[in-house]
């Protein structure tokens, strides 16, 4: 009701990269928990969503798409946003970017990259993996993980 004409992006990853981010960096050891979490996230961001009036005041952006290839989503979160295309560009001062001195904050001194990507699949042990599958099955088939 605030700002009636806001638009929202929703920044979805894959949940067992989130498991396995969370897992690696000693911010949560509960895997149900993390999955909990996960899910409750998507489900409110769908329910936010479902309530807006205006369907085109929000896009859902996969993380997998967006480190792949930067420049094509940059253009296309612009063109949603309705702003002026600026070009793309690795040069960014990380200063302006918040808290980036905690250890699970550190790869936002590098450049965007995939490197992250898919690392639950060898991270992650196969009692893990079954465990995340189960647990967040419902969202990974709805977005396509």
């Amino acid at each position: 009701r605030v700002f009636p004409n806001a638009k929202y992006i929703h920044l979805i990853r894959d949940g067992r990269d989130v498991l396995n981010s969370y897992l690696k960096s000693g911010l949560e050891t509960n895997i149900s928990h993390i999955s909990w979490r996960w899910n409750t996230s998507i489900k409110k961001a769908l329910l936010f969503e479902k309530k807006k009036k205006n369907i085109n005041s929000f896009i859902t952006i996969h993380y997998e798409e967006l480190v792949n290839d930067p420049a094509k989503y940059v253009k296309e979160i612009y063109k949603f946003l309705d702003i002026p295309d600026i070009p793309y560009s690795e040069t960014r001062n990380i200063n302006d970017m918040g808290d980036v001195i905690l250890k699970h904050h550190e790869n936002i001194k590098n450049p965007i990259n995939s490197s992250s990507v898919g690392k639950w699949i060898n991270e992650l042990s196969e009692e893990q993996k079954i465990s995340a599958n189960k647990l967040m099955s419902k969202y990974l088939r709805k977005f396509n993980y």
